[in-house]
């Protein structure tokens, strides 16, 4: 199971990449040649965080770092289960 996880990562990984990169090449090629759509709906430097993060997220889930999941507690006694839920 644990392969598949990292196989999901790095394909969605890769999908962000590809996302953040057209994002930023279109913005790039429509401030020197701008359609009448981007000149409507380009208002703020704020728009550029989406392509940014999915550049940012994308580039961890490839190398391996980003969200992980917490530590399993499978395989343990009951007891070693309550102490790690109660902080002790």
């Amino acid at each position: 199971m644990a392969w598949f996880v990292v196989a999901a990562r790095r394909f969605f990984g890769v999908l962000a990449l590809v996302i953040g990169t057209s994002l930023l090449v279109w913005l790039v090629y429509n401030l020197f040649w701008p359609t009448p759509e981007f000149k409507q709906g380009y208002k703020t430097p704020v728009q550029l965080i989406l392509p940014f993060a999915m550049l940012y997220v994308g580039w961890h889930w490839i190398r391996g770092r980003g969200l992980r999941p917490p530590p399993s507690v499978e395989g343990r006694s009951d007891e070693q289960k309550l102490d790690r839920e109660s902080g002790e």
